[in-house]
């Protein structure tokens, strides 16, 4: 796989960038070949699918893939946690995601529950 000697020395690698619909796959394929194991913070539905694809492999060579590790609930757990950490009292907290348009249907992805029983909002 072009680009795995890049990191056939790591102990592990994070992948923080997207759109994962793009980046993901040849990630996780560089470090299935290279046995390097792969953690990402993607949230996005239709990549998170495409990087389950990927299980039988790893499994067999023994390679962790920590996928889904990311922003919802990962990191909003931890900036609202710190957000509130000072606060006397924390009635609610509402945290939104503005989504960009790198391809189309991205922005139903981090609305959409795994078995697709949420539908996708409508254009206008």
């Amino acid at each position: 796989m072009p680009g795995s000697f890049l990191i056939e020395d790591a102990a592990l690698v994070t992948l923080g960038s997207g759109p994962y619909a793009r980046t993901s796959r040849p990630v996780i394929e560089a470090c299935l070949d290279a046995r390097v194991p792969y953690l990402d913070i993607n949230d996005d539905v239709d990549s998170t699918r495409a990087a389950l694809d990927h299980h039988a492999r790893a499994k067999k060579a023994g390679i962790a893939l920590y996928i889904g590790c990311g922003a919802s609930p990962g990191a909003t757990n931890v900036f609202v946690r710190d957000a509130a950490r000072d606060l006397d009292t924390v009635g609610n907290i509402d945290v939104c995601w503005a989504v960009g348009d790198e391809r189309p249907g991205i922005d139903r992805a981090p609305a959409e529950s795994r078995d697709g029983t949420v539908p996708p909002p409508q254009r206008p």
